[in-house]
């Protein structure tokens, strides 16, 4: 009896997910579409996380913002949210997505910060070899070589 029970609800569980279960928003947001705002939505809920003052100040608001950039309005939205996520292989795949741009803009700004660390650390072991000039403080060791500075 358990073993009916069982192939029943694995049936009906396997039949069920690949009926769908929304019906397609006339005015559906496009696949690309929802990969840009769902990215931007999360470059925004970064930014609101850490300038909220800063948006607050200058009266942004980030829906409003995206709604605007999209040519959309919250219902569109909401609509093709739905939709999406309720066709789990077509919600990851594009979480997928937006997560490899993520990871994208998250490694050249990585990048970017160590150019700029980098960039500091030269002009402060300038100003200190400079320093070292202007109070007579040799700059090379007994041999004549350079003296490396750990950064």
């Amino acid at each position: 009896m358990k073993k009916i029970l069982l192939y029943i609800l694995l049936f009906a569980g396997s039949f069920s997910c690949r009926q769908q279960l929304l019906e397609k928003p006339e005015n559906l947001i496009e696949r690309d579409t929802m990969v840009d705002l769902y990215f931007d939505i999360s470059v925004l809920n970064a930014a609101k996380s850490s300038s909220y003052q800063t948006l607050k100040e200058n009266q942004i608001i980030p829906t409003k913002l995206l709604y605007q950039k999209y040519q959309i309005d919250s219902l569109q939205f909401t609509k093709s949210n739905a939709y999406y996520l309720s066709q789990p292989q077509l919600a990851q795949s594009l979480l997928q997505e937006v997560k490899k741009r993520l990871d994208t803009l998250v490694y050249f700004r990585r990048k970017e910060l160590d150019s700029i660390k980098k960039i500091k650390q030269n002009e402060k072991l300038k100003k200190v070899k400079e320093k070292m000039k202007k109070e007579g403080i040799p700059s090379k060791n007994k041999k004549g070589k350079e003296i490396q500075f750990t950064q």
